[in-house]
């Protein structure tokens, strides 16, 4: 079995990250990835969640534009939908698609927030990434810091909505740690201007809490790669 093939089963029998969304207050959470955009996002954007998962972030920023969420996890989608289903959210909608294998469409604003580091091709993803965007699309990626800690030994219980989380948290078949300056060199390395970038929080809270940072970029195509 390859390593791609562990990452997609972990997904199918615990998808992530599955919380349990009764209204948009529930994903209020995300709020501190605008953080790393040098501007708000204007009204009616077209705006993709790669790697959306359940569908939580797709949700949140449904009140920004117009989402499309991709994810290679056919049970991750499946709760993805039903809970904008449920919410009613008509400007919502999911597709499964493999980033390493493909891409579609053309968005003004890509969302990757802590996607890239579970791929092991991720020069295959990053290729694809840059044909879904226009000349002035903005790219917001995230990914786990060489500084992040996993303390603690959380016990994931059946039926728990924190399994998924403990699953991915802790038993993930692949993982890549960057430092700050060397995911800045990489995204630069491959035709991207880094805007901005933010940490999600700071070290005592991690330290505290056993959660691993996680470091958001913002960024945008220059030159020949447009």
């Amino acid at each position: 079995m390859t390593i791609e093939q562990e990452v997609n089963n972990l997904y199918e029998k615990y998808p992530f990250p599955n919380d349990n969304i009764q209204s948009k207050n529930d994903v209020q959470i995300h709020k501190w990835i605008l953080n790393s955009l040098p501007s708000k996002i204007p009204p009616g954007s077209d705006i993709l969640d790669l790697g959306c998962g359940t569908g939580d972030m797709s949700i949140f920023l449904s009140d920004y534009g117009n989402v499309t969420g991709y994810d290679f996890s056919t049970n991750s989608l499946k709760i993805a939908k039903e809970n904008v289903s449920r919410l009613g959210l008509a400007n919502v909608k999911f597709k499964k698609l493999d980033i390493t294998q493909e891409s579609a469409g053309k968005f003004d604003y890509i969302f990757c927030i802590g996607v890239l580091h579970h791929i092991p091709q991720k020069e295959k993803a990053l290729e694809n990434i840059k044909k879904m965007m226009k000349k002035d699309s903005t790219l917001v990626i995230s990914v786990y810091s060489k500084w992040a800690v996993k303390l603690g030994k959380r016990k994931a219980k059946d039926g728990d909505t924190n399994q998924a989380r403990f699953m991915d948290t802790f038993k993930h078949p692949y993982e890549t740690f960057y430092g700050q300056r060397e995911f800045k060199r990489y995204l630069e390395q491959n035709g991207f201007k880094v805007l901005r970038t933010w940490r999600d929080m700071p070290d005592i809270v991690r330290f505290l809490t056993g959660r691993g940072e996680m470091m958001t970029y913002s960024a945008k195509l220059v030159g020949a790669n447009l």
